[in-house]
Parts: structure tokens; C-alpha cells; sequence
């Protein structure tokens, strides 16, 4: 077990969600060609909208080591707090409340781990807010 601090919470995005209209009438088909938002043609168009994020990272100065350590806990955080689903709000939250903390890191299977108890995921107040 090794210590280390939290530099950096964030989330990758890598898939992103589309809103797509079909069946434009011609007469209207200028609306969406005008619009940059908007890619297609022919009475078919699409928009980025959002996206999920995939991965929540924790980047950790490892104290031992010297170097940073990067650490996936979305899988841990989502179920300690009964979440389906990574909002902007949980990762605003995550950062505010962890980024400059100490914490203990681990290797378990070639892969980093933080003693989830060193970091402050959620409490039943703030989880009604998302």
C-alpha cells in the first residue's frame, strides 16, 4: 500500500449520444441546413447532443513512487451510491470534494485501487439532488 494524493477527478467521454430527424419536409429542410449544429442533408439530419461518460479517473501523485497513478472508479462509485448513471453534477461533486485529499492507493491485479474510504463518493443528502 502506497499513499498519494488526489490531483485530478474527470470522466472520458467516448460515446456520444445523436439526436436525429428524419422525414424533414422540403420546405423545411432550410432550417436544418442553416443550423450548424446539424450535419445531413436530403431531409435526414443529425446533432451531437451529449454524451456518456464511460470511465471516471482519478488522477493520484503516488508519494512511493514519484509518478502519477490513474484510477477507474466508476464501477465502485455507482454501486456504493445505488447510481445507474455518471451525471456532470456527480463529477462536479467528486472534484470539489476530493481533489488535494490524501489518500492510500493499492495494486490489485496490475490495475490501481483507492481505499474508497478516503474519498467522499456521496452522502444521502446530496445523492436526492441528482
Amino acid at each position: 500500500m502506497s499513499k498519494g494524493c488526489i490531483k485530478a477527478v474527470y470522466y472520458q467521454e467516448s460515446m456520444p449520444i445523436f439526436e436525429v430527424v428524419q422525414k424533414v419536409k422540403k420546405y423545411e429542410q432550410s432550417k436544418y441546413e442553416n443550423d450548424d449544429r446539424y450535419k445531413g442533408g436530403f431531409g435526414s439530419y443529425s446533432r451531437a447532443v451529449d454524451s456518456i461518460p464511460l470511465t471516471i479517473i482519478f488522477k493520484v501523485k503516488s508519494y512511493q513512487l514519484n509518478q502519477d497513478v490513474y484510477v477507474d472508479l466508476k464501477e465502485e462509485i455507482l454501486s456504493h451510491n445505488n447510481m445507474k448513471k455518471v451525471s456532470k453534477k456527480l463529477i462536479a461533486y467528486l472534484q470539489d470534494n476530493n481533489e488535494g485529499k490524501k489518500v492510500r492507493i493499492s495494486k490489485m491485479d496490475s490495475e490501481w485501487t483507492i481505499n474508497l474510504d478516503d474519498i467522499e463518493s456521496i452522502t444521502d443528502k446530496v445523492l436526492n439532488s441528482f
